[in-house]
This record gives C-alpha cells, structure tokens and sequence, in this order.
C-alpha cells in the first residue's frame, strides 16, 4: 500500500511511503527558497512534486485507489475572544478587576462564560474559526487531478513521536522507548474544553510489539492567546496582568485520563521564538535557531559584569531551558523507570547544544534525536501513523 503524507504547516513537506518504507522526504521551502513558507487557503500548491505524479501514485488507471493521502498540521483552529475595549478603556478600577478574574484561575470555557456573567457589560464574546486546515487541504487536493479524499486528525505531537521512534534504532532491535515532543506550541486537542490552549510539551510510550505510541502525560499552554488579550485589552498593565500563575492539573475522563497540565506559561521553544523577535532575526519571531546559536558567543565583559548583552541573554535563555527540559525528562524517566529508550522530536529537539548536554545529565539513558524533528517530520509520521493504523485494521478483520 503506498501512503502519502503532507504536512500542511510551516515546514511544509511531502513524504512518499510504499508498504511502510520511506520512499521520498521533500520539503516545500526548499524547493520554493522560501524559508518560512506555509500554504494559506490563496496559495496552497506544492512546488516538490509533480501534482498529476500524487494523483497517479494514489489512483490506478481505472481510477480505483491504490493509495492514501493523510495531511499534519499545527491546528489552525482559533476561539477568537471578544471584549468591549472602550467600556475596559474608559472604567480603569474594571479593567483591573477584569484582568484578575482572567488571572484567577486558567482559562476553560466554563470560566470564561463565568467571568462574562460577572461582568455582563464586558460583551464578551466568542467567535470560533474551526475548519481552516480543511479548507487549506481541499484547496491543496485540487492539484492532484481526481484525488478527493484523505485523513486528517487534530495531532501534531503524535506524529513528532511516531516519526522520532519509527527512525530510531531502538525500533530496528525491537525495543519499546519513550518519546518526547516538544516545541513553540501543537495540536489544541482539549480546544472545546480549553480553547486556545496548545501542546507545548508531551511524553508518549513507544510500544514495538504493538506498533504503537501512546501519550503518558501532556503540558498546554495558552500564553499566546493571554499575550493577545492582554496587549489589546489591558495595554497600561504589565504583559502577564492576565496571565495565571497557577498551573491546573487535570487527569479524568475529559483528558482521557492522561494527566495533563494547564499553564499560562510560555514554553522554551516560545521563549527563543520571542527572542529572535526582540533581537530583530525575524520580523515574525520564527528564527529560535539564531537565538540558540547566539547562546554560544555569551561573555561576561570583565570591567562591567553586570552588562548583558544579546548573546548574554541567549545564553541565559539557554541555561532556563535546559532546566526545564531536564524536568521533562526525569518525568519521561518516572512514567517508566524501567526503560532506557529515549526518543526526541519536535522542534525543540533543534537545540543540538542542549541535546549534547542531556548525554551528560543523563549518562544512564541511551538518547536518540528524530533526524527530521521540526515540523516536516510530521509528513513522515503521519504517514507511519497510517501504515501502521491500516495493519491494525487489517488484522482485526482477519480476526
């Protein structure tokens, strides 16, 4: 069975598998020289291959398919919060009572709803944008001639985890590993629940004998929403006044019991996006690269150590997260003490610096780093999702 997988965010790549072996990796911005590039519903065509070659490699000449497309992305969802700006403009006591109601507690829907009945003259409102990625992969079908259908899940971190393992040398002996994602921000899997908030951080179990990756534990955020809400609707307050300060953990059946944390907290890979921002690398804070290398040139100055330059910054940066990315990894570690597997994707898995101390923090674990483990990688593990889904299908029937 062939099985072509696209993922349809920023790193926008194809894969090309037949019977579960990689065929073809393409990535779009390289073939556009376009580093950023990321398809919109106005200009969705892939440049990396010939659009009539998908529509061949997936339907047989007498238009029966022989294959299947299944699209990656980010999730472009948004609940798009709306308040009464003058009414918060012209009642300065309100404002700041509004913005401690949004800092009591983090935000679910229910607590937004309960903050609009306590201040009814806010007019907050809710506008939710739900079906973009749809609308993005329809368009992107049209260019393969009498392709129609395709799959297409809200996951993002799960194919980080299955492109990480399935390349890993742990799944070519047979071994089980564990997996973690991590990046500027994913799939928003509790949206009705939570809106806005993103998977910054997850741990997932990689199983060989059932070819499967499940999640053990997640952390979303929805700092970039409260940095939205904050600067348009509190301007005059500081840049967290609405964010909350106290982490919600939830593990029932909402979360499919997986326990999860709620934070108002940006990730390491959100904190380098903002810095390449601020240091003027990207006018859309999407060089965390550059910040990660500057991290390397830090030097105090001996007759004013305390002068902080950018690269001091960087570094300092740096030094918070790999803190926190070895937290991340003892908790990986408690979830299966017995298991020295240990796989790395996600687009934080780009700091290669860091990944050379984890060797150090942790001589006891054998660690791999998905070779593709920025956003691209998510083409080749939705495609090894699928394959692997198929099988499990398969054997179910023959049972």
């Amino acid at each position: 069975m062939r099985i072509i997988g696209i993922n349809s965010s920023h790193d926008t790549s194809l894969c090309i598998m037949e019977d579960g072996e990689v065929k073809e990796l393409f990535e779009e911005e390289r073939e556009r020289r376009d580093k950023y590039y990321s398809p919109n519903i106005n200009n969705p065509e892939l440049h990396v291959v010939d659009s009539k070659g998908v529509a061949d490699a997936l339907i047989n000449e007498d238009g029966t398919p022989c294959g299947e497309l299944i699209f990656a992305s980010f999730d472009r969802r948004v609940c798009q919060i709306d308040m009464d700006k003058e009414y918060l403009m012209e009642n300065r006591l309100i404002a700041e009572e509004v913005a401690v109601a949004f800092s009591k507690e983090q935000l679910s829907l229910k607590r937004l709803e309960e903050i609009s009945e306590e201040f009814p003259k806010l007019g907050l409102k809710f506008d939710w944008h739900e079906d973009m990625d749809e609308a993005i992969h329809d368009a992107m079908c049209k260019q393969f001639h009498e392709v129609e259908e395709y799959h297409f899940d809200i996951e993002h971190h799960m194919y980080h985890a299955y492109s990480g393992y399935f390349l890993s040398p742990f799944y070519e002996k047979g071994e089980d590993a564990m997996a973690i994602a991590w990046d500027g921000g994913g799939a928003k899997c509790l949206h009705k629940e939570y809106p806005n908030y993103q998977e910054i951080e997850s741990i997932w179990s990689c199983n060989f004998e059932k070819k499967e990756i499940l999640p053990q534990w997640k952390k979303m955020s929805n700092h970039r929403e409260l940095g939205s809400l904050a600067s348009k609707y509190f301007p005059n307050m500081y840049y967290d006044s609405a964010h909350c300060l106290q982490d919600k953990v939830v593990n029932d059946d909402s979360t499919n019991n997986i326990p999860t944390v709620f934070t108002s907290f940006p990730s390491s890979g959100m904190n380098f996006s903002n810095m390449s921002y601020a240091f003027g690398a990207d006018a859309h804070g999407r060089a965390a690269g550059k910040v990660m290398g500057m991290a390397s040139y830090g030097r105090l100055y001996e007759d004013r150590p305390d002068r902080f330059d950018r690269h001091i910054v960087a570094q300092m940066c740096e030094e918070e997260s790999f803190k926190n990315a070895c937290i991340v990894i003892r908790r990986a570690m408690e979830l299966n003490p017995d298991c020295k597997n240990l796989v790395l994707s996600g687009g934080f898995s780009l700091n290669c610096t860091n990944n050379y101390r984890y060797l150090q923090e942790f001589p006891e674990l054998n660690i791999f780093v998905d070779p593709v483990p920025h956003d691209g990688g998510t083409a080749l593990g939705a495609a090894y999702w699928l394959h692997y889904y198929n099988q499990k299908q398969q054997e179910t029937t023959n049972d």
